[in-house]
């Protein structure tokens, strides 16, 4: 789902958030992000100049996310929707030797697929690369920002697992074996198998 395609339900599905997060663009002043971890993915309001613009990216075209931590000379920006190409490589693995140890925040990338309306093409949509940087730096304290970033990564990876489970689940209803999915033809036999009223 993307901000082409919301529906009017958008407020209804932000207003009741897992998480929420305030961040800002250093490149933009007076652009917010406040950033929304719900049900369906990912809620993204975008506020600039008085302007406020949101989208959702759902849950099922997020493909993973990982935490990072910044690189020797590292000057990212706090939150922004970037395209592959210009993935931003001053961001280092959590067990790598080039961490910036000056540096008090924690990175989260989310990566996603998302389907975008393309009048050129046949089929109208296409799948593009997306990758969001959510940078953590509210507490004094390393530790604590990863920890917060920790966080948003565990309920992320939760919400996509129980996703994939509902999806397994209504395909093998969908397809019926007579126990995950519905009776085929239409009948069903039930039995008492320890009724024993009329053996005396």
């Amino acid at each position: 789902m993307t901000g082409a395609n919301l529906s009017e339900d958008l407020e209804k599905y932000c207003a009741k958030p897992m998480l929420e997060e305030t961040f800002y663009i250093l490149s933009k002043k007076n652009c917010v992000y406040r950033v929304k971890l719900i049900e369906k993915g990912l809620c993204l309001q975008k506020e600039y100049n008085g302007v406020v613009k949101s989208e959702i990216i759902s849950i099922d075209d997020i493909i993973g996310c990982r935490c990072m931590r910044g690189k020797r000379l590292s000057n990212n920006c706090v939150c922004r929707p970037i395209q592959a190409k210009f993935n931003d490589p001053k961001v280092v693995d959590l067990k790598s030797q080039d961490i910036d140890e000056n540096d008090i925040s924690a990175y989260l990338y989310i990566y996603a697929y998302v389907l975008k309306n393309l009048k050129l093409l046949k089929s109208g949509q296409k799948r593009e690369k997306m990758t969001v940087t959510l940078r953590f730096r509210g507490f004094e304290r390393y530790e604590d920002n990863m920890k917060e970033a920790q966080k948003w990564k565990s309920t992320l990876k939760t919400l996509m697992v129980n996703r994939k489970m509902a999806l397994s689940r209504k395909r093998s209803w969908e397809e019926g074996d007579g126990v995950n999915g519905p009776l085929t033809n239409g009948n069903m036999l039930v039995m008492n198998p320890c009724d024993t009223s009329d053996s005396k």
